[in-house]
């Protein structure tokens, strides 16, 4: 016989041990499985079976369910109270009680819609014409611009502060 059918006859002799010992082991694992299944104790019996007769066992009292009775208390709902309607009036603008004059050079100014030029002319004003001055805002630019009521025409929007000359 050569060494390489020397080497194989050990390498297969190696295999069939290897084979053998895993097969014995899963037998093992098997019988020990099959064991568990056949002797684990039950949930029942770790209450009643006692393995030691010396020791005593309390015994198992099971208390009786009590029901209490269901008082209902009557449901109070609080009252709705309705809060007063309050109409604000409409507030005019006073007619006659200006604060302001329309300045700049001579002519006809645009009142407008909105504090800006973008948006749309509502009425003309002569330089000069008393305004009464509502409220003021700065446009995106940083403009000031007046909200106007012009009594004359009875005419309210916008015109730009500089166009404007307070008392």
């Amino acid at each position: 016989m050569s060494d390489s059918d020397d080497n194989l006859q050990q390498y297969g002799n190696i295999i069939s041990a290897i084979a053998f010992i895993t097969a014995m082991v899963m037998g093992i694992i098997h019988g020990i499985g099959m064991f568990w299944e056949e002797n684990k104790p039950q949930p029942d019996d770790l209450i009643t079976k006692n393995p030691d007769p010396s020791v005593v066992q309390p015994p198992v009292v099971q208390s009786p369910v009590v029901q209490s009775p269901v008082v209902q208390s009557p449901v109070v709902q609080p009252p709705v109270v309705q809060p007063p309607v309050v109409q604000s009036p409409v507030v005019q603008p006073p007619v006659n009680k200006t604060n302001a004059t329309v300045a700049g050079e001579p002519g006809i100014k645009n009142i407008r819609s909105g504090p800006g030029t973008v948006y749309s002319i509502v009425g003309k004003i002569s330089t000069g014409s008393r305004v009464k001055i509502l409220s003021q805002k700065q446009d995106r630019g940083g403009y000031l611009w007046y909200k106007i009521y012009n009594p004359s025409s009875k005419t309210e929007g916008w015109m730009a502060a500089q166009l404007i000359s307070t008392d």
